[in-house]
C-alpha cells in the first residue's frame, strides 16, 4: 500500500486474462509468461499529425487507483490474503494504472515484420519510459503475448550445427534488439 488511495499490486484480471508484473513473473517461475501487455496509443508525428500507433509494454508494475480512499468496511471486505478485489469496493471509484517498459515498430512510419517468419516486429523505446511509462489497463487489450529477439543467437559464436563453439560465451543483452511479437494461443 502506497497512502489510502493508490496499492502496488503484483498481478490483475483484464476481461479474465491474467497479467503480472515483471518482477513477479520472474519470483513465480512460471512456465507461461504473463508480463506483456498491448495497447494503442495516439502519437504525435513530426509533421503535427496524430496517429494511432499499436505499443507493447513490459510490465514493471501495477498501481489499484482510487479516487479517494475506500472506506475500512469495503477494503476489509475486499482483501483476501494481501489481494485485493476492487469490483468489492462500493464507496470508491477505481482505475489501475500499469507501468510498463515500452516497445514499439523499430520504423517510425510503417510496421515492419520478420521476413523469415512474418512475425510483427518491434524495438524498445527508451524516450516512451521516461517520457510517460504509465497506461490506464482500460486502454490495454486483454491478450497475452510474449516478445523474442528476432535474432535469438550471435551467428558469429555459433557452428553450422547450431552449437556453441568452444572457449564461448553467448551472453549479449538483448533488450535493445528488435524482437518478434508473438501473441499466446495464436
Amino acid at each position: 500500500m502506497m497512502d489510502g488511495r493508490v496499492y502496488e499490486v503484483d498481478r490483475v484480471l483484464l476481461d479474465g486474462v491474467l497479467f503480472r508484473t515483471e518482477p513477479s513473473q520472474d519470483r513465480k517461475g512460471t512456465k507461461t509468461d504473463n508480463s506483456y501487455i498491448s495497447a494503442q496509443t495516439k502519437v504525435v508525428q513530426p509533421n503535427g499529425e496524430t496517429t494511432d500507433e499499436d505499443c507493447y509494454g513490459k510490465i514493471q508494475k501495477f498501481y489499484l487507483h482510487f479516487m479517494y480512499p475506500p472506506t475500512p468496511a469495503d477494503l476489509k471486505q475486499a482483501t483476501d490474503h494481501q489481494r485485493i478485489d476492487p469490483y468489492k469496493i462500493q464507496t470508491a471509484p477505481w482505475n489501475v494504472y500499469v507501468q510498463c517498459k515500452w516497445y514499439k515498430s523499430p520504423n517510425d512510419r510503417a510496421q515492419t515484420y520478420n521476413p523469415i517468419n512474418g512475425l510483427m516486429q518491434v524495438q524498445h523505446r527508451s524516450n516512451w519510459d521516461t517520457g510517460c511509462p504509465f497506461i490506464s489497463l482500460s486502454n490495454c487489450y486483454a491478450k497475452n503475448l510474449m516478445l523474442w529477439p528476432s535474432l535469438p543467437f550471435d551467428e558469429k559464436l555459433y557452428d553450422k550445427k547450431g552449437e556453441l563453439l568452444p572457449n564461448t560465451i553467448d551472453n549479449r543483452d538483448r533488450s535493445e534488439d528488435v524482437h518478434d511479437v508473438i501473441f499466446h494461443h495464436d
